[in-house]
């Protein structure tokens, strides 16, 4: 985190990429495999499924650990047992999305 927030930090802007970019290609390849599987959708845009389940995993451990980015929601160094039950409800909403149908 200390990275993310500290301009000053050497080779800081490097850092970041790297760690988005591995994080992204991460994610790709487990949505890819599970594509393959027929786990997900196969009109699935993987590079933008990517992009937002990596948007989400990122600002939830934002959350976790710097109290303004908590914004209220509880999520700033909360018990266990309810990071479960924040993370079973983000992973209801990837997996239904939040439309009708």
């Amino acid at each position: 985190m200390k990275v993310l927030f500290e301009s000053e930090i050497p080779f800081r802007n490097d850092i970041l990429l790297s760690l988005r970019k591995n994080s992204l290609d991460y994610i790709s390849s487990l949505l890819e495999t599970a594509k393959e599987k027929g786990e997900i959708r196969n009109d699935i845009d993987i590079a933008k499924a990517s992009f937002v389940v990596d948007a989400i995993i990122d600002r939830f451990l934002q959350s976790q650990t710097v109290l303004h980015l908590d914004a209220g929601l509880g999520l700033f160094k909360c018990r266990e047992e309810d990071i479960k039950a924040w993370i079973e409800g983000l992973v209801d909403i990837i997996r239904f999305g939040i439309g009708r149908g």
